[in-house]
């Protein structure tokens, strides 16, 4: 499967731990549920109709 490593401010945004990749290959998290802590202001944000997509 492919992964768009260019920057992308929803993806960038959402997950507080950035993925890591060792030879071109996502490494998969290890912690509990999906793996990642995700920022709850950007979801809460995001989920308005007022959100504006952050820019890296």
């Amino acid at each position: 499967m492919e992964y768009d490593g260019t920057p992308s401010g929803i993806r960038d945004g959402l997950s507080l731990t950035p993925f890591e990749m060792i030879d071109s290959t996502v490494v998969v998290p290890t912690s509990p549920g999906l793996g990642i802590e995700v920022d709850e202001d950007v979801v809460r944000r995001l989920a308005t109709s007022e959100a504006t997509v952050p820019t890296t």
